[in-house]
């Protein structure tokens, strides 16, 4: 990786003469960064530094979070039985019957039949919910109940199939604490709300400290008279699973995933030191491991795992990057370190006024919102716009269909596609500030040295599919780290959804098993 990729960047010496000035009052409003000026980039180094010293400090919030997950073990391809994955965020949720064969996922379909590729995309986006919530739900036991129910309504056609399954997987996009119940690790981890957020921030009264597992094991109880071993872990834990399976682990140093799009989530394993007696919580206890951190080493009678982490890192404040455009109240985005998501929306209202002005920007919206049927561009359509170059037939037939009737100057069109250019940057450059304070801790992304293995960064979200804001999100991270160069790679789920795939490689992955004779060469 070649740290100098500057023809990516927005500098004030790269663009036109009609948008340079804009480009100016931008830099002044600290919502672009000119990363070729030394000071700029030494004080967004500095900024790195203060956010991985924060992931470190147990009285800063967001804590990262212990999954209790740990780094797999096995050699041989992955093969699964049918487990029941349930992946629950603030606004959606979806439940699938999954397996994994030849390093595929299957999923089963309405009527019985097998669904694999684009089939299982379509399907499982057919299948997505609205995960209940406060305005809808009475309390956070009503929740959980109610997302059982609607698991349950699903597979009404598909009971034998469903009761069939070996495991009951709850990807759970809510801050929680971990614990091991069981040496084994499916049906054998348990989670504890800490933290509701978004629109279900109402039912951490009911929620916080309780066993997730043992509330959606009681719930498929009364629903079908049944249950199976749940295991609760984060989203982000889960999703990694996809890109751990055996031929990709041992080929890379590192393994990480940045899940980036509505909301933001990184995962790692680090090493911890385990107590003689193992990890499983006593009765009554809850046991969490020792995190080590640098050069320490676990103390005697003790051994070194890596475990999984959970990095809580939307929730990190910025500082040398927050601006005046970051406040919204129904996603705080002062406290979502990409700035992505549902803030490309936020931003392009409060940058669209401010510098195209009231009138232009009122017949844009009132454009907008008589084709598209919404009040203003989401996140797509101003990543869209964002890739337009300026007097293109490409930019001159999308504004016409995004905008119809709208006349606009050359000054005006230009000023708008840089606003939505600047925006994507925006959360570019707060994606590599993340990655950047992973690096300064535990030297992500830099690959091993001895062995000349690269790291993996997995790759999970809408955000990641802008065209080219993976490359650009690389050339901010590798300026960040200096003069230490980068040895990283970047992968992506199809869709750049590794959430669909994620559990059923987490249930291949650790429910296998040596059995007899009779079962050689078959996991679990």
């Amino acid at each position: 990786m070649n740290n100098d990729d500057s023809e990516k960047l927005i500098s004030a010496r790269g663009v036109s003469s009609r948008v340079e000035g804009l480009c100016g009052e931008l830099q002044e409003e600290c919502v672009l960064f000119d990363l070729a000026d030394p000071v700029v980039l030494e004080e967004l180094r500095a900024d790195a530094l203060r956010m991985a010293a924060s992931m470190d400090d147990p009285a800063e919030e967001p804590p990262m979070l212990w999954s209790g997950v740990p780094w797999p073990c096995g050699e041989e391809p992955l093969r699964s039985d049918y487990c029941l994955s349930i992946s629950v965020g603030g606004s959606k949720m979806v439940s699938l019957l999954l397996r994994v064969e030849s390093g595929e996922v299957v999923g089963l379909g309405p009527a019985g039949e097998e669904l694999r590729g684009e089939e299982l995309e379509s399907f499982a986006k057919a299948n997505t919910r609205a995960t209940p919530n406060a305005t809808d739900t009475a309390d956070g036991f009503a929740m959980i109940e109610k997302i059982v129910e609607a698991v349950c309504d699903q597979f009404k056609d598909n009971l034998q199939a469903l009761a069939g399954c070996a495991n009951i997987l709850l990807s759970w996009g809510f801050a929680g604490a971990s614990e091991r119940t069981d040496e084994s690790l499916l049906g054998g981890l348990t989670a504890r709300t800490t933290l509701m957020t978004k629109q279900q921030g109402a039912f951490t009264a009911e929620l916080k400290g309780r066993d997730l597992c043992g509330l959606f094991a009681r719930a498929f109880e009364k629903c079908l008279g049944w249950s199976r071993p749940v295991t609760v872990a984060n989203d982000g834990i889960m999703a990694l699973h996809y890109f751990l399976a055996p031929s990709r682990r041992n080929n890379y140093s590192q393994v990480g995933l940045f899940i980036n799009g509505t909301g933001c989530n990184f995962s790692l394993a680090e090493p911890y030191a385990v107590r003689p007696e193992g990890i499983v919580s006593a009765e009554g206890e809850r046991y969490e491991p020792v995190h080590l951190k640098g050069d320490e080493e676990p103390g005697a009678g003790q051994t070194r795992t890596n475990y999984f982490i959970n990095y809580e890192i939307g929730s990190i404040e910025l500082e040398a990057t927050k601006s005046r455009f970051d406040i919204m109240e129904s996603y705080p985005i002062q406290t979502n370190a990409l700035s992505g998501g549902n803030a490309f929306r936020q931003q392009f209202a409060g940058l669209g006024l401010e510098y195209l002005g009231e009138d232009l920007f009122g017949r844009l919206l009132t454009s907008y919102s008589g084709c598209w049927g919404e009040e203003c561009p989401e996140g797509p359509q101003v990543s869209a716009l964002a890739s337009l170059a300026p007097g293109s037939s490409a930019a001159s037939a999308a504004l016409q269909e995004m905008f119809p009737g709208v006349e606009m100057t050359a000054n005006e069109l230009e000023r708008l596609l840089f606003i939505c250019r600047v925006i994507v940057s925006r959360s570019a450059l707060h994606a590599a500030l993340l990655l950047a304070a992973v690096s300064f801790r535990v030297g992500f992304g830099f690959g091993d040295a001895e062995s000349g293995r690269k790291d993996l960064l997995g790759m999970e979200g809408s955000i990641w599919s802008i065209e080219g804001y993976p490359e650009q999100v690389l050339s901010y991270w590798g300026l960040l780290c200096g003069e230490r160069k980068l040895n990283v790679e970047l992968a992506s789920a199809p869709g750049f959804n590794a959430s669909l795939r994620g559990p059923a490689f987490f249930a291949a992955i650790h429910a296998r098993r040596a059995s007899s004779s009779d079962d050689a060469g078959k996991t679990y």
